[in-house]
């Protein structure tokens, strides 16, 4: 059986979608090559992406490829894809269709996306200038001995970057936390002298918007600060599409061109952003306004491919350098300092205690269990 038929028929059982398929056979003509390994390949990469994988590891490669154990294909070595492959895949500069990156193997348009993301997030992470003395005094001022030492680290290390990541499972207080850091941005521009932000609020769906907006009205008017701070807190969420100003085709209003008009952007639940609308949402903001991610990076997961939020948390081990690690001690924020952290780790906080109901609670117990993966935990409960 050809690649042709084993692919159709695979087609016709619902294993793959017919522009996996077709997908493949255009890229193949436009080779200019009779080529079923290359078949093969590009159909399987397709198929990866719909599967939620935005680029292929060729070599930790699908042992069955297309989840199928009677394919009579298996994935080849990356030396060599590289020589009959090359017809379709370029460099970066180059305008081929498919793109390798060490053994990873993308469709240009996802590798553009991911790479876009990737330096607007890695240009976030440059250390802020702040007066120590002023960010110890607002810091204690807005929590008041009233949070726990993540919560505390969470909302000064997003003051203390463009970006920031506030993770941690259902309890853990995410918009409690936000609200605070919101006020903390607030009150460290009116001691520099500078415009109180213009602040948005977002997260993926309408139906996220609505929780995260019944949350903020729930936790703004226990904030301990004055009423016109409190004035310029967002107290309404919006979907990313209406934030962006999204068309019926999903084009967006506001991109590099016309950006946004806001200094700081907070998006909620994002794990649920994919790699597409990240892109889109980084492209929007203006070199100088600031973007945090809040969410649970083991739910929810994006529908389209990118796991965006889970790459950027990591093993989200509350890792910090030594010199976030400095100027969370500056802000009385006792955290251990880790060799090895990257700019990136640093900005990622976890949260740890859970509030909503008691640490030592069974409901606690076998959330922890299953973050851990810890089986034996789970059958003893």
């Amino acid at each position: 059986m050809s690649a042709r038929d084993w692919l159709d028929n695979a087609c016709r059982r619902g294993v793959l979608d017919a522009l996996d398929v077709m997908l493949a056979q255009s890229l193949v003509d436009k080779a200019g090559e009779d080529n079923e390994q290359l078949l093969w390949l590009v159909a399987l990469l397709s198929y990866q992406h719909r599967q939620g994988h935005v680029c292929m590891d060729l070599q930790r490669a699908p042992a069955a490829p297309f989840d199928q154990p009677d394919c009579p294909w298996r994935v080849p070595s990356l030396e060599s894809v590289q020589q009959y492959a090359s017809a379709l895949i370029g460099s970066s500069g180059e305008g081929r269709p498919l793109v390798l990156d060490g053994p990873r193997l993308y469709l240009r348009r996802h590798w553009i996306a991911e790479q876009l993301v990737a330096q607007a997030l890695r240009a976030r992470c440059v250390p802020l200038a702040h007066d120590a003395t002023v960010l110890k005094s607002v810091t204690e001022s807005i929590f008041n001995g009233s949070a726990d030492i993540w919560q505390r680290a969470a909302a000064v290390n997003c003051a203390l970057h463009r970006f920031g990541v506030i993770t941690g499972g259902p309890g853990t207080g995410k918009t409690w936390t936000v609200t605070r850091m919101l006020a903390l941005q607030c009150l460290l521009a009116l001691h520099a002298g500078r415009p109180l932000p213009r602040i948005a609020m977002a997260a993926p769906t309408g139906k996220a918007a609505a929780r995260l907006t019944e949350a903020l009205q729930t936790a703004l008017p226990g904030l301990p600060v004055a009423d016109s701070i409190k004035a310029v807190l967002p107290d309404e969420a919006v979907t990313l599409h209406r934030l962006l100003a999204m068309d019926m085709h999903g084009a967006p209003r506001h991109h590099r061109e016309r950006p946004l008009p806001f200094d700081l952007v907070v998006v909620d639940e994002a794990s649920m952003i994919d790699l597409g609308l990240m892109a889109q949402l980084t492209a929007a903001l203006p070199d100088d306004a600031s973007l945090y991610l809040v969410g649970d990076r083991d739910q929810l997961a994006s529908v389209q491919a990118g796991s965006v939020f889970a790459d950027v948390c990591g093993d989200a081990d509350n890792r910090f350098d030594a010199d976030t690690a400095q100027r969370l001690q500056q802000a009385g924020i006792d955290v251990p300092v880790n060799a090895q952290a990257l700019p990136i780790d640093s900005a990622v906080v976890r949260l740890q205690k859970v509030h909503r109901f008691a640490g030592d609670s069974a409901i606690a117990a076998m959330a922890n269990a299953v973050r851990s993966h810890d089986g034996e935990a789970l059958e003893n409960l």
